[in-house]
């Protein structure tokens, strides 16, 4: 079961931890930049277990997507995943409004993961574009 929840100041001691876990964003020391409230939608994902990963959508042309994952001691892949299947829907539908979802990454990982969901390589990072008849990988 995931559950969307509103991320908040009980949170940032939470990701600045995992930011200074994460070999692709330690140094980043502004955790409130995931707090609800900021963006176009920011929020915490969680399962049964707990937390795994803060979203934040910005609005744009085409909506950034960034993401701020728990390290791999704390959340596994098989609980991220469903996760991240089913939150992606979600963010298409805010970002309906835009010309698709934007994100960048150094990871080999998680751009593998959204490639094959239909993620493309292109100049300012990897653009899933909702004018080529996109439906919800999900779906």
């Amino acid at each position: 079961m995931i559950i969307f929840k509103a991320s908040t100041v009980d949170d940032v001691s939470q990701i600045q931890e995992w930011t200074d876990a994460d070999v692709y964003h330690r140094g980043q020391h502004n955790p409130g930049w995931w707090i609800t409230g900021n963006g176009l939608l920011s929020f915490r994902v969680d399962d049964e277990t707990g937390p795994l990963f803060y979203v934040r959508l910005d609005d744009g042309e085409f909506c950034r997507l960034s993401v701020q994952f728990a390290p791999s001691n704390v959340v596994s892949k098989r609980r991220l995943i469903p996760a991240m299947l089913e939150t992606l829907p979600k963010l298409i539908e805010t970002a309906k409004g835009s010309k698709g979802l934007i994100f960048d990454s150094e990871s080999p990982a998680l751009v593998r993961f959204m490639v094959r969901l239909g993620f493309t390589k292109e100049n300012d990072g990897y653009l899933l574009s909702f004018e080529e008849g996109l439906t919800c990988p999900s779906e």
